[in-house]
Formats: C-alpha cells, structure tokens, sequence
C-alpha cells in the first residue's frame, strides 16, 4: 500500500515537471522569438508567426454541446463558421467529437469554439449543417453563380448578335445536309424499335384504359358529349327516318312474319329485311354521309372546348407521360434506335465526312474561337489571372477532398434548456473559402 502510494506521488511529480519544463520551454521560445521580431521589423514573417502563437496559446476555448438528427451529416474535424450578413465568414471552432452511440436515431456533438473570434454577447441559436454538391449539376452551379451566369449570357448575347447572319448562312446548308443523310436512318431505326416493343407499349395503354381512361372518359361521353349528339344529330336522323319509312312496306314486312310463322314462309321475314338494309337503308345512309360527318365534326369541336374534357385530357397525358414504364421504355427505344445503334453512328460519320459540312464547321470554329476561349478564362480565372475562386472550390472538392462539410452559427435566443440542434440547410451553399489581400508592387 505505501510503495503504491509513492509511486502515485511519484508519477504526479514527474508529470509536473514535464509540464513545468514544457512551459518553461515555451517561454523561453516566445520571449526569443519576441527580441528577434523587434529587431527585424513590424513587417516581419517572423514577428506574425510568433504573434499567432501567442495568440494560440492565450485564446480562451469553449465546448458547447449540439444535438443532430441521424440523418445529419457531421464528422469529427468539420469547421465551424460564424457568418452576420454585413461581415465575411470567421472560422472559429470545429467538431471535436461525435456520440452516436448514446442516444439512438441522433447523435450528440462536441464543439470547441475560439473565443477571441466569438462576440460575448452571442447567444447561439442553432447550428446549420452544410454540405458540398459534388455532382454534375452542384460542380456547374459551383462554377457559375447566378451573377456570373448573367454576365456570361449577357456577353454571349452580344457575340450572337454580330455573328448570327454569318453563322446562319455557313450552318444551314450543312444542317439540311446531315438532316438529309441522318432522318432516313433514324426513322427507319425508330421504326423497328417500335414494334419490337409493340406488345410492351400495348401493356402499358391497356392499363391506362382499363384503370382510368374507361371510368374518366365514359363520365364525359354521357355528361357532355351525348347531349350534343342528341342536339347536332336528332334532325339527321328524323330525315333518314322518315325516307326509310317511305320506301319500306308495312304490308310486306307483316305478310313474311305471317308466313313464316305458319311454317311455309322459308325465312321470308329475314330476306326481306336484307333487301331493305341493301336497297332501301344504305342508299338513304349513304346520302346523309356529308351531313353525318358534319355533325362528328361538331360534336368533336364543341366536346373538346369543353373545360371538364380539357381538363380530363391534360390529366390523362400527363399520367401518362409521368408513368415511369412509359419513361423506361422510350428510354430504351431511343437508345435502341439512335444512341446505340450501329446504323446511326455510321449515317453520322458518313455525313460529317462530307467535304462540305468539313468546311463549314471548320468555319464556324475559326468564327467562335475567341468567343469560346474568352468565355472560359472567365470561367477558370480570376481578373488577375489567378485561378477563380469558383475554381478553386471545385478543385478542392472535387480533387483534393476537401471542404466537403461545415457548420455555420445562426444567432438568436433559445427558447429551451435542450441542447443546440444542428439542422441541415434549407438550401445549396458555398464552402466560406478565405479571402486574401494580394500584394500590389
């Protein structure tokens, strides 16, 4: 028991010395570094350095806790921003730890925070998660922000404006030209495709009508379409009536049932019918065909002009523009037909061999050459020739892996003891990069 407490009393001595000695070794760094620095200038790298060490080693810290959803992507080591709207974005902390095995479904993060970078009056509200878009689609908004987007346009407006005659007079002929070679192959490809999926499409339009189109459609036959019918067709037919009824003999009609009820007639009731349908009924429907296609006609214009038809229409392309069988298979048609078809590829190659389409891309090219290079410098660059910081970012994403996560303060008072939340951010943000002031000669 006494040899375990002198060896404890032991230990803590030796590791106050090393903190004693590591202090003192510091200092002594410090004060050295401070002489040098006053000898040397104000404008000193040595003199910078050593301030920020100071500054390290006197700053205050603070650990906050924070709460986040599991779905909330936070790391150890992402950096903490605090940003007010007429100031840049300061640095001042980073995620020192994360707990997802405490509290189930959340996770409860360890943030330090530097205080001399922090206002004392801050009261922290929530924190916002943010996270880098590296897709095609985040690299293009990255690189193009709105403000340069309309800059950009704006400065291709104005070279479309001076080069469109000319340009439209070298692209049309060789335009017609591919059309011409391209719109055969392409048809005719389209084509087979089609009915190799005739059966598939069949499917899919079977199952519209029998889920939709039969009850939606039905409603609207009798709703509004049979009225106008009754109103547009009641005359037509009244007059094809009555001719009929003039040229049909009630008398012979009644005879041949008569007769073959008794037995002897031999089916004279219905050779006598066929013969009014061939002879009397035809000709007479036959004279009224024009009038007949009148009426369609008006039952299919006033039908259509009708909101509830519009409406059901628009509601019946669009479910079946959004089906996504309908999608996958005219997905497939078309790689089938164009972007994976032999046939295609050959009919594109063939075209753009044409001594004539050579030389009007070639011409175009020559046209377009500085309008292309300027519009991406502008992109890459900065207007001092220093890569642009939209460049910058995608490259350190992108590349180096980098700026992938932060979190950015959101001021304001709490109404609860709870923890702060860490919610993700409502809408696509770019990584706080620092600015630096270049030096002028």
């Amino acid at each position: 028991m006494i040899e375990f407490e002198e060896t404890t009393i032991l230990n803590r001595l030796r590791a106050a010395t090393r903190v004693v000695v590591g202090v003192g070794i510091w200092g002594v760094c410090l004060l050295a570094g401070l002489r040098s620095a006053s000898l040397l200038g104000d404008d000193s790298v040595l003199r910078t350095t050593v301030a920020r060490v100071w500054a390290y080693l006197v700053t205050p810290t603070q650990i906050i806790q924070a709460a986040a959803a599991a779905e909330i992507i936070v790391e150890s080591g992402d950096p903490v921003f605090l940003h007010f709207a007429d100031k840049p974005a300061k640095l001042v902390g980073s995620v020192r730890n994360v707990d997802r095995i405490s509290a189930p479904g959340s996770a409860t993060v360890s943030i330090e925070l530097t205080g001399s970078d922090i206002p004392g009056a801050l009261s922290i509200q929530e924190l916002v998660a943010h996270v880098t878009d590296r897709s095609g689609q985040g690299v293009l908004r990255t690189l193009l922000p709105a403000e340069k987007q309309k800059k950009l346009l704006s400065d291709l407006a104005t070279a479309w404006a001076s080069r469109k005659d000319q340009t439209m007079r070298v692209i049309t002929p060789a335009l017609k030209q591919m059309m011409d070679d391209l719109y055969p192959v392409i048809e005719s490809e389209l084509e087979k495709s089609i009915i190799r999926h005739k059966d598939q499409f069949g499917e899919i339009v079977e199952r519209h009508r029998r889920d939709y189109w039969s009850d939606e459609f039905a409603s609207l036959a009798s709703q509004v379409a049979w009225p106008i019918v009754r109103t547009k067709a009641q005359p037509v037919f009244d007059d094809m009536a009555g001719e009929i009824f003039q040229r049909v003999s009630v008398w012979r009609l009644g005879w041949r049932y008569l007769v073959d009820k008794v037995g002897v007639g031999n089916g004279a009731l219905e050779a006598e019918w066929s013969r009014i349908i061939a002879e009397d009924a035809l000709p007479i429907v036959e004279s009224h065909m024009p009038q007949l296609a009148d009426v369609a006609t008006s039952v299919l214009a006033e039908s259509a002009a009708d909101p509830r038809v519009q409406e059901a229409l628009r509601l019946a392309v669009h479910r079946f523009i959004e089906d996504a069988a309908v999608q996958e298979l005219a997905g497939k048609i078309l790689r089938e037909a164009i972007m994976d078809n032999p046939a295609v590829s050959e009919a594109v190659s063939h075209t753009l061999d044409r001594p004539a389409v050579k030389q009007a891309w070639s011409q175009l090219a020559g046209e377009w050459e500085p309008v292309v290079v300027s519009l991406v410098e502008r992109i890459v660059s900065g207007p001092e020739g220093e890569i642009s910081p939209e460049l910058a970012r995608v490259l350190r994403s992108s590349l180096l892996g980098k700026d992938l996560r932060w979190l950015v303060i959101k001021d304001g008072p709490r109404s609860s003891l709870a923890p702060i939340a860490i919610v993700s951010a409502s809408e696509q943000a770019f990584y706080p990069l620092p600015t630096r002031q270049r030096s002028r000669p």
